[in-house]
Formats: structure tokens, sequence, C-alpha cells
């Protein structure tokens, strides 16, 4: 478990798939939860990034 996470799931494993040097494992997600406001990391395109709002709800918050 990891402790500083800013959520969990619960997941029912469906099947694990050989990936080259990798296994690709299929899960069912059973139950989750957030567990603080933080802001997630992201890496894209080589560097560390933030998410932009969703449209919808960038639009309720004006």
């Amino acid at each position: 478990m990891l402790l500083d996470g800013l959520a969990w799931l619960d997941c029912r494993i469906s099947t694990i798939q050989p990936a080259g040097d990798h296994e690709l494992v299929v899960a069912e997600a059973l139950e989750g939860a957030l567990t603080g406001l933080e802001s997630p990391l992201v890496f894209y395109a080589g560097r560390f990034t933030e998410l932009a709002p969703a449209p919808e709800l960038a639009r309720e918050c004006v």
C-alpha cells in the first residue's frame, strides 16, 4: 500500500498476459476513493506538467 497516494483502488485481477519483458494486468475496480485534494503528478512528453480542467468543469468555475 502507498501511504502517500492521492487515491486508492481495490481491484479483482481478471487476466495477466505476457507483453514482451512485462506483464499486462487487466483488473476490475471494485472500490476506490480519493485521499486528498492535491493535484496529480503528470509526466508527459518528457517533462512534468499539469492537467487542464475538463471543459464542463471550467465553465462552472467562471
